[in-house]
């Protein structure tokens, strides 16, 4: 006999994964561009963590259970220097508003399940990381309300108005509890400014639900800057390049609101995802954070706490290890931006994170992802497509570029193949289209063999998408 849950996990979620992951190649001789790991830092943490008396601060109290409700002070006081350090605050961050949890995920997990209940709704803007069903559907069966926003409004404080048009859509159904913002976005690589927080914030007060920002990738901004990393020849296009953007964490609002909460991870910032250390952040509500607490329980091992708490959140340490991983980020990021220039591959320019979305299908439909999928797997090289995030056209895929140096440029080079072999059937399939207009086919002008592959499409969603959703005022 099975619970419920078993079976939706086993009936619904199993298969959708694996369909989305059978889809993709795999094996030794695999570029893996795919997950959102940072690799340009890893000898760096392999050498603080195996550095000659590292494992000489592990004492008898290591390998006991963690002391103190929320995690261990000692990390939580070092994670609150790290924040008050880095991400500005209005107002500092205790130790005491800091529950650790086994990771980012199980943050929202266990936030998640103390303001909503089974059917409610959260508010998250698209494309989204489809990692967030598991934590907000699949574990708590609370509903991903999806707010679809035309792509020139994602960073703009406008966007409220469709947050405002979806929460009005479904509240009848999913009562609306939370809005959750990643900030900088995944998998677009944006950051959001103070304004837009602000009106986010306001709207949340307004409506009475929780305002959660996911800022996993807050120490990871790298726009902007020139790259001895670029490919010779290749030309810099100005308007090409995103201005540089700094972070502005939701921590850093003048507020006391007890609905505003922050998640962080060192995954992402210190290429560590196996080092499961993530928190829960939340100044003005004492109850939620209590609530939590007692829900993960010990979670976080007391030698992952001891010795992330010893070398990455020492400050000797991460001064100089983030502004390294920020340079490698920014040369690897303008390497791939020259790249896809350089092949008239459109692309979102990115001023955050460890990635880059790409149009490698182009012509916005899925049937093209699909084909420039195979054809991605013919050349060995794995990529996220579009259709695992949801509200774009078809053909738009994640390419990660924090991966060895290597990797980056066999990565690139097998990408720019398979695209240029979907081009070349596409352009065949036309010209026999081309020859058979006796026979009564008529070509529009972006069908034409002469046009294909020069015109750009700006990312965003389906026509029909964007009337269904667009509020009366915006259209």
């Amino acid at each position: 006999m099975l619970s419920r849950r078993c079976r939706q996990k086993n009936e619904v979620t199993v298969p959708k994964i694996f369909s989305q992951w059978n889809a993709l190649p795999s094996g030794k001789d695999v570029v893996d561009m795919s997950s959102g790991e940072n690799w340009m830092m890893r000898d760096e943490i392999l050498e603080a963590f195996t550095a000659p008396g590292t494992l000489d601060s592990l004492g008898e109290k290591s390998f006991s259970y963690p002391e103190g409700i929320g995690g261990p002070i000692e990390t939580r006081t070092a994670l609150a220097h790290l924040l008050n350090n880095r991400f500005n605050p209005g107002n500092l961050v205790l130790p005491s508003q800091i529950v650790l949890t086994a990771g980012g995920c199980e943050a929202l997990d266990a936030l998640i399940e103390q303001i909503c209940d089974p059917g409610d709704g959260v508010l998250v803007a698209t494309p989204y990381w489809t990692g967030l069903d598991i934590s907000i559907s699949v574990q708590n069966e609370a509903y991903i309300a999806p707010v679809h926003i035309p792509r020139d409004l994602m960073t703009n404080p406008r966007c409220v108005d469709y947050y405002t048009h979806t929460l009005r859509s479904v509240n009848s159904t999913h009562p609306v509890k939370a809005l959750l913002l990643c900030n900088p976005t995944n998998p677009t690589g944006e950051c959001h400014s103070l304004e837009l927080l602000q009106a986010l914030l306001d709207f949340c007060e307004q409506e009475e639900i929780h305002f959660i920002s996911d800022e996993v990738y807050a120490l990871s901004v790298h726009g902007g800057s020139s790259s001895p990393l670029t490919p010779p020849g290749t030309p810099q296009l100005p308007n090409h390049s995103p201005q540089a953007t700094t972070f502005v964490s939701a921590l850093s609002l003048n507020t006391a609101s007890p609905n505003l909460h922050v998640i962080y991870s060192l995954s992402k910032d210190f290429g560590c995802n196996g080092i499961r250390l993530g928190a829960l952040i939340t100044q003005s509500s004492p109850s939620i954070l209590l609530a939590t607490a007692l829900n993960i329980g010990p979670q976080v091992s007391s030698i992952t706490s001891h010795l992330a708490t010893t070398t990455i959140l020492n400050p000797s340490f991460y001064s100089n290890f983030l502004e390294t991983s920020v340079s490698r980020l920014r040369g690897a990021y303008l390497y791939t931006s020259a790249f896809l220039t350089k092949h008239g591959i459109d692309f979102v320019p990115a001023t955050a994170g460890i990635f880059v979305l790409a149009n490698l299908g182009e012509n916005g439909t899925r049937e093209g992802e699909v084909e420039v999928m195979e054809e991605l797997k013919r050349e060995r090289v794995k990529v996220i497509p579009a259709g695992a995030w949801g509200g774009i056209e078809g053909g738009w895929c994640r390419i990660v570029f924090a991966v060895k140096e290597k990797d980056l440029a066999e990565g690139l080079e097998r990408i720019g193949r398979a695209v240029e072999a979907r081009r070349r059937q596409v352009k065949a399939t036309i010209k026999g289209r081309e020859g058979s207009l006796a026979d009564g086919v008529v070509l529009n002008e972006e069908d034409s063999v002469q046009n294909y592959g020069k015109r750009k499409r700006k990312w965003g969603m389906k026509k029909e998408i964007v009337r269904e959703i667009e509020p009366q005022s915006l259209r």
